[in-house]
């Protein structure tokens, strides 16, 4: 097991490559700046130091989706993608404009929550880097009880009934999840 972050992505990257992912210089320090102006929020240390190594090119990745869970409430949790940091602003936005309908919420309507994340599904601490298959995937800048600021949250709001999890307590640690199924599945 490796310790030190800056190993973990070194071999992160070091996969990336081996599966064919396109190459990518990561952002420098203005350009990362520049995302957290926009998203007005600080990105998390590991994130940064995460994305100085990769900046996920979005689009035209050769992987497939990765099924995280075949057994949830909600059936398979299939993650298909990194949005660009580039793109978090307006993916941030857009999803926080989709689920500004959830602030009025009627009390009786479930949120399932499996981890440390709030039970709640409009929460303007959020950093959304990807969304598909009505999951919407964030780094949770307000955690819940015991969680960590930075962890990595799948919600899934449906109507009367919301399912929201923890998936990671970083966006490295997912991000080697995510890597390993398609170095896995090659």
């Amino acid at each position: 097991m490796i310790e030190n972050t800056q190993d973990r992505i070194i071999e992160l990257v070091t996969k990336l490559n081996d599966i064919g992912f396109p190459k990518s210089n990561g952002l420098d320090d203005h350009q990362i700046d520049a995302v957290e102006v926009q998203l007005h929020k600080e990105v998390p240390a590991l994130c940064k130091s995460l994305l100085r190594m990769v900046n996920w090119p979005g689009e035209d990745v050769p992987v497939n989706p990765v099924v995280i869970q075949h057994d949830s409430p909600i059936g398979e949790i299939v993650f298909n993608g990194f949005y660009s940091a580039l793109q978090w602003s307006d993916l941030t936005d857009s999803s926080q404009s989709d689920l500004e309908w959830c602030k009025e919420l009627d009390a009786e309507d479930k949120v399932v929550v499996e981890g440390a994340a709030k039970a709640e599904i409009y929460n303007e601490n959020r950093i959304f880097f990807s969304y598909g298959n009505g999951l919407y995937w964030f780094m949770d800048l307000d955690p819940g009880d015991g969680g960590v600021i930075g962890q990595v949250v799948m919600l899934y709001p449906m109507y009367q009934e919301h399912y929201i999890k923890v998936v990671a307590p970083d966006i490295l640690s997912f991000a080697e999840l995510i890597v390993s199924h398609w170095a896995g599945n090659r």
